[in-house]
């Protein structure tokens, strides 16, 4: 019985061991790196860290009064600029607060500079809610941002404007068949033109298109070689069963390959 006990007690004792192992592993912590007020509400921003195995990743988060904190992270953000036009986000109206920037024709990523877009997300704010935090960055957040850009803080990101919406949503995405498997040809909003498989997102494939939407006139470049077999961007649907060119201008550029 006593051998008995020992037996089943080990696996107990392991699964704590590691469910204590894992939750210091990957719980977030956090530190307030700013405090203020806005309109008579109190505004907090905290800087997470989120423990990894390889690296640590930092994400923020922004609360204005009794709301719901707002996350500053990549589910919330691009990486790559600016949108490459307003109309990708339809009859959403973007609010920008700052317009000192451009867009950027060339991929370009610094990750001591983050030039982006703030979504927030509908399903989680309610419309009255989303328009408080809309005044507040609109009125309010370029004045934290310049105390969160001081090289203690560790914050490198200038949120350029804010729409209410998921930043999936403002991402056209086009699916179909190339080289005998399924791929995603996806557009995001700040430009980045991404080819990679149906199942796999990160496993990226050389799409033969330049890296960004060209403006002005929303071109998109394609890179053909008489030796290589060239993407058919028209057999890529999106939901609606739009193609490429239906919302973009595609222009051919030849390149010289060495034989």
């Amino acid at each position: 019985m006593k051998n008995f006990k020992i037996i089943f007690l080990v696996p107990l004792v392991l699964f704590a061991s590691l469910s204590l192992f894992y939750w210091l592993l990957f719980t977030d912590s956090s530190d307030v790196v700013y405090r203020g007020t806005y309109k008579n509400e109190p505004v907090v921003v905290k800087a997470f860290t989120k423990e990894g195995f390889i690296k640590n990743s930092t994400y923020y988060s922004v609360k204005v009064g009794d709301l719901k904190p707002i996350s500053i992270d990549w589910n919330s953000t691009d990486t790559k600029g600016i949108p490459y036009d307003n109309s990708v986000f339809g009859a959403t109206k973007p609010v920008f607060i700052d317009t000192s920037y451009t867009y950027e024709n060339e991929l370009t990523y610094d990750s001591f500079n983050e030039i982006t877009m703030l979504y927030i997300s509908k399903t989680d704010f309610t419309l009255k809610e989303y328009l408080i935090y809309e005044d507040f960055f609109k009125n309010n957040w370029l004045t934290v941002q310049n105390e969160l850009l001081k090289p203690k803080n560790g914050f490198f990101t200038h949120i350029v404007g804010v729409v209410y919406g998921d930043r999936k949503d403002f991402i056209k995405v086009f699916r179909g068949s190339y080289q005998n498997n399924f791929y995603n040809l996806t557009v995001t909003p700040d430009g980045e033109i991404i080819l990679s498989k149906d199942s796999n997102v990160m496993e990226l494939q050389n799409s033969g298109f330049s890296n960004k939407v060209q403006m002005p006139g929303k071109i998109i470049i394609q890179k053909v070689d008489e030796m290589k077999y060239s993407l058919n961007y028209d057999a890529f649907k999106d939901k609606k069963g739009k193609i490429l060119k239906d919302y973009f201008c595609i222009e051919t550029e030849k390149i010289q390959v060495e034989k």
